[in-house]
């Protein structure tokens, strides 16, 4: 399984660094500039397979590259077209994310454990749906927890 750390090279001690990442707004570029380099991702992308739409995409659970959002939240896209996205997000025991509004709706299925958002509960095999334009509180997991996502991209 590959891991990425966006943080390998860090300056700043981890704890410094995860306080910076959960107190930071993105920032989206304007609209139209982010249209324009998802198109230029996915023509890049889809050049050397021009039907590359229509397959199937199977990504096997040893496959892929689990992406550090902080020392204990870890995030894998599985699949994005530009205009929405899947991916899981598993939580260590004690990870969080911080409380955040949805631009679109947000489609949330626990594969494992237990996860707070906010001050809903949710537990393996629960379904969550945050609508679009409304906000929930922090994520957090006492136990640990595997989420599926599937949500619209940001400006989409």
């Amino acid at each position: 399984m590959k891991r990425r750390d966006p943080l390998k090279n860090r300056v700043l001690p981890e704890d410094i660094i995860e306080e910076l990442l959960l107190s930071t707004t993105p920032v989206a570029p304007p609209q139209e500039r982010a249209k324009a380099m998802r198109a230029k991702i996915l023509e890049r992308a889809y050049a050397s397979k021009p039907n590359a739409m229509l397959d199937f995409v199977t990504i096997r659970a040893t496959e892929g590259v689990w992406i550090n959002l902080n020392a204990k939240v870890e995030m894998k896209l599985l699949h994005g077209d530009g205009t929405s996205r899947s991916f899981l997000l598993r939580m260590q025991p004690g990870g969080s994310l911080p409380a955040h509004d949805h631009p679109s709706n947000e489609e949330c299925m626990v594969l494992e454990g237990e996860v707070w958002l906010g001050d809903i509960v949710a537990r393996t095999g629960d379904y969550h749906l945050a609508p679009k334009g409304i906000p929930h509180g922090m994520l957090t997991s006492p136990t640990g927890a595997l989420l599926f996502l599937r949500t619209g991209h940001v400006g989409a």
